[in-house]
């Protein structure tokens, strides 16, 4: 994987600078951005998601193939939906996951 890719992957496409904290709820974020000797914030929206080694599938969220191998599945929670059954479902056996947020 080249140096620009690996960039993109770790790091996003969102040409947004200085972010310094993410704080997240379930329908936006909070972005702390450094302005100077300040930090400013900036609310965007925002949709809990996961990314698995494997196409799983839980109540309440809708999963994506990715491009590449690995962790190459992203699972979303559906606008509206409450997580709770979602959370018990992907906490209820173990697996490969990386986490974002209260799902």
């Amino acid at each position: 994987m080249s140096e620009e890719r690996l960039d993109k992957v770790l790091f996003g496409t969102d040409p947004t600078e200085k972010i310094v904290a993410v704080e997240t709820s379930d329908k936006d974020a909070t972005l702390f951005l450094r302005d100077g000797e300040e930090t400013k914030t900036k609310i965007v929206p925002f949709v809990p998601w996961l990314v698995t080694d494997k196409e799983r599938h839980f109540p309440g969220a809708e999963t994506t193939a990715l491009q590449g191998d690995g962790y190459n599945w992203r699972v979303r929670r559906k606008p509206g939906h409450q997580p709770r059954r979602t959370i018990r479902a992907v906490f209820r056996r173990p697996q490969e996951l990386l986490l974002y947020s209260a799902f």
